[in-house]
């Protein structure tokens, strides 16, 4: 492979044989000029896929000339980083305070770092990260598990690259297959208890529980939530910056009671704010409390099955497909981005499905007889 000049004075770029980038090949980008000596350095600037392209690369080759020209000191080759020193650098700048970098710092102490830590980022391959993928299937860790592994690494890398604290290549990581769609949801009669439950404990999360399942909105949606988005005499709530964009959820006459009693007076207020008067992070205890007091996880041990607070959405999306609600409505309802996590409910309507062919069966035979050659 060769370097091929760009229409930019000093900027190069490689197309790669074997990385793919939104069905292209993906392209690395490079810099050249001449130092004080008048030697000719090349630098190596990133590549399309961890977000750099030709103009980023002139904007770098001309700070490099201006430092050139400044008499300042042109930055000096680092030691190449093992993936243990990359990893206290990221954790150290860029892991936020929650349950969630917990989470990140477990699967870097008991998965990533006894096996990469060694490891020079650089020398770290696409095929040293599939062997590490398959022995982490192979001890038994579900597919879930290990893309969250490996989905961690990945976010270390480009971090660092964007930090400029690695300039090296990016490996590629191949996921395994994951199935976690969530097959578990409520019963009308397991909705009431549960809620019930919930109310005895929280009024705030029976709420916040009552509107998830009553709108199919997600958690997240409800915690980002402000009085200004909701709409009581037009019965819906506008949900801004979710995973599908922006949409409206319409509200059922119990959703509209419950926000009714609550709704702030100032509209840029938080409908359901944290105990620190900000934006709810993490869910309540209340919630799984209540599920183990009833017992509904008892003897679940797939995952899919488990009772969780994303069920509430899940049974939202389950009763509108039972009650005839098309496919297509609930995609909007619920925000989906692709139709393919819709179609996990088309088998709660089967009946739907015979009503088709009874009604194209019905067509068929609605046509007007044609006239017999003989005019019979």
């Amino acid at each position: 492979m060769k370097r091929v000049r760009t229409n930019l004075a000093g900027v190069y770029k490689l197309e790669s044989t074997v990385r793919r980038h939104n069905g292209k090949p993906d392209v690395c980008y490079y810099i050249t000029f001449k130092d004080a000596s008048g030697k000719k350095i090349w630098e190596k600037i990133g590549w399309t896929s961890e977000g750099y392209s030709a103009a980023t690369a002139a904007e770098k080759r001309t700070r490099r000339v201006q430092m050139q020209r400044d008499g300042s000191e042109l930055p000096k080759a680092r030691k190449a980083l093992t993936v243990a020193e990359g990893w206290a650098l990221y954790e150290a700048k860029g892991l936020p305070r929650s349950n969630w970098a917990n989470n990140v710092k477990a699967m870097w102490s008991n998965h990533i770092l006894p096996r990469l830590g060694k490891t020079s980022m650089t020398a770290l391959k696409a095929q040293d990260i599939e062997a590490f993928r398959d022995a982490m299937l192979d001890t038994g860790l579900t597919p879930q598990t290990v893309k969250h592994v490996l989905g961690s690494l990945r976010r270390a890398y480009r971090k660092l690259a964007e930090w400029e604290l690695y300039s090296g290549q990016i490996p590629a990581v191949k996921m395994p297959k994951v199935d976690s769609a969530r097959l578990r949801y409520l019963t009308p009669d397991e909705a009431h208890l549960l809620l019930d439950e919930i109310k005895r404990r929280s009024i705030h999360w029976w709420r916040i529980a009552l509107v998830s399942i009553h709108t199919g909105m997600r958690a997240s949606e409800v915690f980002r939530l402000r009085a200004q988005d909701v709409d009581l005499k037009g019965s819906c709530i506008n949900v801004k910056d979710a995973k599908g964009g922006t949409r409206a959820a319409y509200l059922t006459p119990t959703a509209m009671q419950a926000l009714a009693e609550i709704l702030p007076i100032d509209p840029g207020a938080l409908v359901f704010p944290s105990r620190t008067g900000g934006i709810s992070r993490e869910k309540s205890e209340t919630f799984d409390r209540s599920v183990a007091t009833l017992g509904l996880n008892k003897g679940v041990t797939d995952n899919r099955d488990k009772m969780v607070f994303h069920t509430l959405r899940h049974t939202f999306g389950s009763w509108a497909v039972q009650r005839g609600i098309s496919l297509y409505v609930v995609a909007e309802l619920m925000g989906h981005s692709i139709v393919e996590i819709t179609k996990r409910y088309a088998k709660l309507s089967p009946d739907q499905k015979r009503v088709a062919m009874t009604q194209v069966e019905e067509m068929f035979h609605s046509a007007t007889p044609c006239p017999s050659p003989d005019g019979n």
